[in-house]
């Protein structure tokens, strides 16, 4: 992580304010499909057919969200920052994706996601540091191969198409 100084030059977070960092639970809570854009449902929706294939899962769900607010109910609480995506052990067949995010990050993070999806499903640890590297490695692969932007790119168009209709 990195932060600016006081010329505006980019310095490392030091080891304190890192730590505080790590260790601080981020709150999220789950906001209604309707409330994302178009284009990044159908990118999450595309991206999680073609891994529902690829990797031979069950129905998965997408589920939203964004930062709490204060006395908002809590989808889940995570240490060291609000993540791109989440898929939690008690609910493996959810994926939680940042609704913030543009098309092809969502692409990128629903086929890492779907990963720890394959993973829960075999009943090993997706939250361990092995696992997290394989999902990485699943879609850095498919994001090299041009599929993430594939889908990302169809889903803005496709989103343009249906508000010009």
């Amino acid at each position: 992580m990195w932060r600016r100084g006081h010329q505006d030059q980019a310095r490392p977070i030091g080891a304190l304010p890192r730590f505080i960092l790590d260790h601080h639970l981020f709150e999220c809570s789950e906001v209604e499909p309707s409330t994302v854009p178009l284009e990044a449902r159908l990118a999450a929706a595309r991206a999680l057919a073609y891994a529902t294939k690829d990797l031979g899962l069950p129905s998965v769900q997408i589920r939203w969200f964004r930062p709490a607010e204060p006395g908002e109910p809590v989808y889940f609480r995570k240490a060291g920052g609000v993540p791109h995506g989440v898929v939690r052990g008690d609910r493996p067949a959810e994926i939680g994706v940042q609704a913030s995010l543009p098309p092809i990050t969502v692409a990128d993070v629903v086929l890492h996601e779907a990963f720890h999806v394959r993973q829960f499903l075999d009943g090993r640890d997706a939250d361990s540091d092995e696992c997290q590297e394989e999902a990485t490695t699943y879609s850095d692969r498919l994001a090299r191969a041009g599929v993430s932007k594939t889908i990302g790119d169809s889903a803005t168009a496709a989103a343009r198409t249906r508000g010009a209709s």
